[in-house]
């Protein structure tokens, strides 16, 4: 069951993805509980049965590749882990989109949320490479010059990946691997605007949300009856 709702949730259906995925992390110690949280997943999946990604035909600022990362800080109560989701946007429809464990302990929001950076960064030059493949023209119509925009509501993560010294006694044990994102910054690749937090689709991948919030956020990436 997890694992037809899970390629459900990667191909059309965002909205499942971080419910699937928390249901995924039992599946070799699940219990009642965990059997009863998949059925009410299914129950929602009945009740949204036309739901799937739509894109705008118009070429407005909304057709240019967009991306959003957020993270939930230490919600893995065994581990102390925090979960990270990013998704990209474009023409108006979400085009990809991910959520998971960090691969490290973050000692701080603002640390999980800079791990989040780095794997949203990474997605983001994934995707600059894919438009170069389909000619300049197309490059250029969907990414601007000026780089990949990735939007981030935390500050300190934002000024950390455009500063690699931003409070460097306090960050020297992070790993060199998420300092990748600072390489993007600096080589244009990417480049980081603050969106407030209740204007973030990003949200969704990382935390249970309620029915009014969800649906505003998936109105954002084109998410809905289709």
């Amino acid at each position: 069951l997890v694992g037809s709702l899970l390629y459900l949730a990667t191909a059309t259906r965002p909205d499942l993805l971080y419910a699937v995925c928390f249901y995924a992390r039992f599946n070799d110690k699940h219990t009642l509980a965990h059997w009863k949280g998949l059925v009410d997943v299914c129950r929602y999946v009945r009740a949204t049965l036309n739901y799937g990604i739509k894109f705008d035909k118009q070429l407005t600022e909304r057709h240019l590749v967009a991306m959003f990362g957020d993270a939930s800080h230490a919600d893995w109560f065994t581990s102390r882990k925090s979960t990270y989701g990013y998704l990209s946007r474009l023409c108006g429809g979400a085009v990809s989109f991910r959520c998971g464990p960090t691969e490290v302990v973050c000692l701080s929001t603002t640390e999980s949320e800079y791990v989040t950076l780095t794997h949203t960064g990474k997605a983001a030059a994934w995707l600059k490479g894919v438009s170069s493949f389909l000619g300049p023209s197309m490059t250029t119509a969907l990414t601007d010059d000026a780089g990949i925009v990735i939007y981030v509501d935390n500050d300190a993560a934002r000024r950390w990946a455009e500063n690699s010294g931003f409070a460097a006694r306090r960050n020297k044990h992070i790993d060199i691997r998420f300092r990748y994102v600072n390489e993007l910054v600096t080589n244009g690749v990417v480049r980081l605007r603050r969106v407030d937090t209740t204007d973030n689709p990003a949200d969704f991948l990382t935390k249970p949300l309620g029915q009014k919030r969800l649906k505003y956020l998936l109105d954002l990436i084109g998410c809905g009856p289709v």
